[in-house]
């Protein structure tokens, strides 16, 4: 029985497929890295540094689920303190909910 080709079924030879799916893969797990990263990454001064440490945020991840307001919400978290966090984030290409 001859087989197919997978052009027949609207797909792209697998020499094209592989690659993409193989990069595709590399991104997310950079990604992946990225976001597990500690927070001791981003060299904040003491101050939000000891904020997000006390609120038990201790990697990127857990600090990009929080948005600016809630950040702010926290004593003694200030408007420096929240600039400071998003310039250090903007620098990964990261940035707070909103």
């Amino acid at each position: 029985m001859k087989r197919k080709s997978s052009a027949y079924f609207g797909l792209l030879p697998e020499t094209e497929i592989a690659p993409n799916i193989q990069e595709q893969v590399q991104e997310q797990v950079k990604f992946n890295d990225l976001l597990n990263k500690s927070i001791n990454e981003l060299n904040l001064s003491k101050r939000p540094y000891n904020v997000l440490a006390a609120l038990k945020i201790t990697t990127l991840e857990e600090l990009v689920q929080y948005s600016a307001k809630e950040l702010l919400s926290f004593r003694p978290f200030g408007v420096k303190c929240l600039e400071e966090v998003e310039a250090a984030l903007a620098l990964y290409n990261l940035t707070l909910q909103k």
